[in-house]
């Protein structure tokens, strides 16, 4: 059997996705927050300010928790190993919060995705072009 045809036979179909996963989330979301009775659509800047500090509280606390989970204290001996489960379901709960800051302030996938996208290309010229000094590496 040729190379071509086992790999045809390994590879899964494409399947067709009817909207993007990041909409899908959002629009999950705000439904649950118009659950929970927060209209974000109506709210006065006022209540926008408040409804974001508590959600970055929240945001914060859960990425608190994250780093409890994974042992950051260079200066104390690691006392256990990360638990995978865990990191991934408190970063979850910190995507929530997040997500709600987004919503409240009109900041949809796609709006979201290209503010992202014109950053991450602004920060490659930077660092193309030597201009971007830090890049988290340690020096050896």
């Amino acid at each position: 059997m040729s190379y071509k045809r086992k790999m045809a036979r390994r590879t899964p179909p494409i399947k067709v996705i009817e909207k993007d996963k990041l909409d899908i989330i959002f629009k999950y979301q705000k439904e649950l927050q118009e659950l929970l009775g927060h209209d974000l659509d109506s709210m006065i800047i006022e209540e926008k300010e408040a409804y974001t500090r508590d959600n970055f509280l929240g945001l914060m606390a859960e990425l608190n928790d994250l780093m409890g989970e994974i042992n950051w204290n260079k200066w104390k001996p690691n006392k256990k190993v990360a638990n995978q489960a865990k990191v991934e379901n408190i970063m979850n709960d910190a995507f929530h919060y997040f997500i709600n800051i987004c919503l409240v302030w009109d900041m949809y996938p796609e709006k979201l995705y290209d503010k992202y996208n014109k950053r991450n290309k602004s920060l490659l010229k930077k660092i193309k072009d030597n201009k971007l000094k830090y890049t988290g590496r340690k020096k050896k």
